[in-house]
C-alpha cells in the first residue's frame, strides 16, 4: 500500500454541527459523521454567525423577508417583526475577518444565516402573513460564497444535508485535503528555485488525480508548471492554486476512474504476470459496472505496485486521495454501516 501523507485540513463548520448549544432553541443538531468520523483528521474551526452577533440562546425564530431591491435586500427578521439584519452582518464582517485560509465549509441547512442554498424566503402579505418568494443562500453563507464560491467553488462548501450522500462525501473528502496539501506547499514559503522543484513535485503527484476531475485542466496547469520560469512567484502560486482547486470541483465519472485505473494498470505490462494483470482487469470492470467500490481495484494495484517496486505510479495521490480510514468508498455499498 503506498504510504501517501495527510495534512489536517482546516474546515469552517456551524458550531451546531459538533454539538455545540447554540442553536436559537438553546439545542444543537450533532452530525456523527463529522464529529466521530471526519473530525479525528481535520481542524474544525466552529461558527455561529447569530451568537456573534449577541442574538444570545434561546432566541426568538428567524426568517428572511425578501426586500423591496432584490436579494440583497432580503432582510432578517424575528417572528415578532423585528429587523435585526444589520447586527447579522456585523457579526459576519467579525467572523470572516478571524478566518485565514481554510479549506472548507460545512454549514447548516434550512439556517436562515448559514444554509449554502435552497432557503425559503418569505413576502408578508398584506394580512401579515409569510408566503414563500424564493430561495437563496442565508446572509453568512451568501458572504462565503461570494468569497470562495461561484459555479465552480474554489473551496467546498458543504451542508450536513449534502454530505449524507456518499459520493458527495467521497468528493468533500477529496477537495479538502487537497486543498490541505496545496496550503501546506504554500506555507512552507519556497523561495523561487525551490517552488519550481516543489510545485513540479506536486503536480507531478496529482496528474492522475486532476485527470479523472477535469483532463482540459489538467493539461493547463501541466504547461504552467512547464512555463513556471516565466512567472513571479505570486502570481504562479495564485494561478495554480485557482485552478487546482477547480479542477478538483468538477465530479468525476465512472468512466474517468476507468480511464485512470487502465493509466495505473498499463504498467504492470512488463513486471506482472498474466493471472495478475487479469485480475485487475475483472477488479475494473466491476467497479466500472458498478458491483464493487472504487477501493477493490485501487488495493489490488496498490500491491501489485508496490510488489514490483514501480515508482511514478505509487507517487500518485490518486491511489489514496483521503485516510483510507474514513472507508467513504464502502460505505457506498453497505447500506447498514451509520453514517448520520
Amino acid at each position: 500500500m503506498p504510504t501517501t501523507l495527510h495534512p489536517r485540513p482546516k474546515v469552517v463548520v456551524s458550531g451546531c454541527l459538533l454539538g455545540q448549544n447554540v442553536r436559537y432553541d438553546s439545542g444543537h443538531c450533532r452530525e456523527r459523521f463529522l464529529t466521530d468520523d471526519l473530525g479525528k483528521y481535520v481542524d474544525w474551526v466552529p461558527v455561529c454567525p447569530e451568537m456573534e452577533a449577541g442574538f444570545g440562546r434561546p432566541r426568538p425564530a428567524m426568517h428572511l423577508v425578501a426586500g423591496p431591491g432584490g436579494p440583497a435586500d432580503d432582510r432578517l427578521v424575528t417572528r415578532a417583526g423585528k429587523d435585526v439584519t444589520a447586527p447579522l452582518h456585523a457579526a459576519t464582517d467579525r467572523v470572516l475577518a478571524r478566518l485565514s485560509a481554510v479549506d472548507g465549509f460545512v454549514l447548516k441547512r434550512s439556517s436562515p444565516s448559514c444554509a449554502p442554498e435552497r432557503l425559503k424566503v418569505y413576502r408578508i402579505d398584506e394580512a401579515g402573513h409569510r408566503q414563500p418568494a424564493h430561495q437563496s443562500a442565508g446572509l453568512f453563507a451568501r458572504r462565503v460564497l461570494a468569497l470562495y464560491g461561484g459555479e465552480r467553488p474554489s473551496v467546498p462548501i458543504e451542508d450536513e444535508g449534502r454530505l449524507n450522500d456518499p459520493v458527495l462525501r467521497m468528493h468533500f473528502a477529496t477537495r479538502i485535503f487537497a486543498a490541505a496539501r496545496w496550503r501546506q506547499l504554500v506555507e512552507a514559503h519556497p523561495d523561487e528555485r525551490g517552488l519550481r522543484h516543489a510545485l513540479g513535485k506536486f503536480h507531478a503527484a496529482h496528474k492522475l488525480l486532476l485527470l479523472v476531475h477535469d483532463e482540459v485542466r489538467c493539461r493547463e496547469l501541466g504547461r504552467l508548471v512547464a512555463d513556471a520560469a516565466d512567472f513571479e512567484r505570486d502570481a504562479l502560486l495564485a494561478r495554480y492554486g485557482r485552478d487546482f482547486a477547480k479542477a478538483l470541483s468538477k465530479r468525476p465519472t465512472a468512466n474517468h476512474h476507468r480511464n485512470a485505473l487502465e493509466h495505473l494498470a498499463g504498467h504492470l505490462r512488463g513486471p506482472a504476470p498474466p493471472e495478475d494483470r487479469a485480475r485487475v482487469q475483472s477488479s475494473i470492470a466491476d467497479h466500472t459496472g458498478g458491483l464493487v467500490p472504487l477501493v477493490v481495484p485501487l488495493v489490488l494495484l496498490s500491491f501489485l505496485l508496490e510488489k514490483y517496486a514501480l515508482e511514478w505510479p505509487l507517487s500518485q495521490v490518486y491511489l489514496c486521495p483521503f485516510p483510507r480510514e474514513l472507508a467513504l468508498e464502502t460505505r457506498l455499498f453497505n447500506p447498514n454501516r451509520n453514517v448520520s
